[in-house]
């Protein structure tokens, strides 16, 4: 079984219906590109699928921040690497 990409919806603010901020993780080839659609605009960038393990926290770590909207503890940025890792291994 090979994953080739996973969506993420960010959490909601109190009294919003929906999510607002969702990333978007597909693996093409060699490396993962990340795309952000944020009320700020979309961004994107990309992660080597040989990335080190400083790298991949680094992505994990961005992904948490930017979805939950908060600076997580090394947990909650770990349950995004398990999740990366399933793209990059």
């Amino acid at each position: 079984m090979r994953i080739t990409a996973i969506e993420f919806a960010g959490t909601t603010k109190q009294g919003e219906a929906l999510p607002s901020v969702f990333a978007t993780v597909r693996r093409i080839g060699d490396y993962a590109e990340v795309t952000f659609s944020t009320p700020r605009g979309d961004r994107k960038y990309i992660v080597a699928a040989k990335a080190d393990d400083d790298e991949r926290y680094e992505a994990a770590a961005d992904l948490q921040r930017t979805l939950d909207g908060y600076e997580g503890t090394n947990s909650e940025v770990y349950g995004y690497r398990t999740v990366l890792d399933y793209l990059l291994d």
